[in-house]
């Protein structure tokens, strides 16, 4: 399905002469490849594309634009190329005078190189209104490779994007990108997205210093997404994120997987490797995924002020704690197994949890350890620990359990102290319990606890 639930797409179909010939795209939209290239062979009739070749590095893409917006470059171009109707940038951008112009390498496998003249622009820097399609180039940059902004909206297919000392896209100030077959290699930020962008790429492959900086209101969708050996996967502040099949493959380097601040973020069939994921203030969807950690990092999840909602997924300590979760937070898990050979969730300072249908475990350590005024569900779940009790609810926390199995290999299978309690669903049965004087234990009808080795009411 081409249409989902996405972001402000107001794509740059906005001119009413022409929307009665093109697939419309609202707001709540997301667009895939074959629409795309429909409406824009539309737009080459619309817009009577004149064409010329450049072949460099005799010829000049930015002098060919004066007459052309049809540009069919051969060869290794140097120069920066700027794009716009007003020259908010630069008195060359006054030579475009057409609203779509489409550059494209008529080399086969990225043969048509673009490389920068001067280092204090991008390579390509697009603004102001107008509609650029790129395809088939290989663009180097120096500080920057490819800059949209000012509204414009700029589609690139089978474009390798190359800066060893810099960014690679950077779409602003309600500027819209598509994207599809992308090899990003760059030192900073494969993409860079704030200030109301909108951004969509699929099937891309990316390797950089940081896969995605999100910010201030920017709009990404990602599918197929490859990130490979990233210091920082994604860092987002304000900012909102949908991906389908989106990896992250980290190594002993990557610090961050995400770092999410105050966003919003729905990921499905995600993928990533010595994960470490940092959330504040943010909420986040997942669901048919598989997350996994390392020994470096104390979690996979640290989270503040956030929530977390999981489905059909798999997270795997690998060495290290899978959620700590703490300041009002939240985790709701649902089919999903969570493992790892140390504590496996610590749920504290108010936060809650509720599991259902799904398995928590502990090779060597608690599998939920709740403290400090934390609540949690647990229905039809099994949740089991080889060492020390199962469950561990601490310092005014309180847990509910119903139709789960709560074993224990050596140990109780709960441990209750400092003014907690553990309410027992109906026809439970329960092994091994501590309990504290401070603490309560309420059964459900016809429950049963086997053996209680503390002195609490029950």
């Amino acid at each position: 399905m081409c249409k989902a639930v996405f972001f402000y797409l107001l794509f740059f179909i906005f001119i009413s002469s022409v929307q009665a010939q093109l697939t419309e795209f609202r707001a709540g939209d997301k667009l895939c490849a074959d629409v795309m290239n429909k409406n824009f062979e539309y737009f080459k009739e619309k817009f009577q594309m004149r064409t010329t070749q450049v072949n460099c590095p005799n010829d000049s893409i930015q002098e060919a634009l004066k007459e052309y917006n049809h540009i069919q470059v051969s060869g290794e171009c140097s120069e920066n190329i700027l794009i716009g109707l007003r020259g908010l940038l630069s008195e060359k951008q006054r030579q475009i005078n057409s609203d779509f112009i489409f550059i494209e390498g008529i080399g086969s496998n990225g043969t048509t190189i673009i490389r920068p003249k001067e280092t204090s622009t991008a390579t390509i820097d697009i603004d102001d209104t107008i509609t650029v399609r790129l395809e088939n180039l290989t663009i180097y940059g120096t500080e920057r490779t490819l800059t949209a902004s000012t509204n414009s909206a700029v589609y690139g297919s089978n474009l390798n994007i190359i800066n060893e000392n810099g960014d690679g896209i950077r779409i602003s100030t309600n500027a819209w990108a598509g994207f599809y077959n992308l090899n990003v290699t760059t030192s900073g930020d494969a993409f860079y997205v704030n200030n109301g962008g909108n951004l969509y790429a699929t099937n891309s492959v990316i390797e950089s210093g940081r896969g995605l900086f999100l910010s201030t209101g920017g709009n990404v969708y990602f599918k197929n997404i490859e990130m490979r050996n990233p210091k920082v996967g994604i860092y987002a502040d304000k900012g909102t994120l949908w991906a389908e099949n989106l990896k992250i493959y980290g190594n002993e380097n990557t610090t961050e997987v995400l770092d999410l601040n105050r966003s919003n973020f729905w990921l499905s069939g995600f993928e990533s490797t010595y994960s470490f994921i940092k959330l504040a203030q943010t909420d986040i969807y997942i669901t048919d995924s598989n997350i996994s950690g390392a020994s470096k990092f104390p979690e996979i999840f640290t989270m503040r002020d956030s929530s977390l909602i999981a489905r059909k997924t798999v997270f795997a300590g690998n060495g290290s704690q899978v959620f700590l979760a703490y300041q009002n937070s939240s985790v709701t898990l649902s089919e999903s197994q969570v493992s790892s050979d140390r504590t496996t969730m610590r749920i504290t300072y108010s936060s809650t949890a509720e599991i259902s249908d799904s398995t928590v475990s502990s090779e060597s350590n608690t599998a939920i350890y709740q403290e400090g005024n934390a609540y949690a569900e647990i229905w039809r779940s099994n949740i089991t620990s080889n060492a020390g009790p199962a469950i561990k609810i601490s310092h005014n926390s309180s847990v509910f359990v119903s139709g789960s199995s709560i074993i224990t290999t050596t140990g109780s299978d709960f441990s209750i102290r400092y003014n907690s309690s553990l309410k027992i669903g109906d026809n439970a049965v329960i092994e091994n319990v501590y309990c504290d004087k401070n603490s309560s234990i309420e059964t459900g009808n016809n429950a049963l606890i086997l053996s209680n080795s503390g002195d609490c009411l029950d």
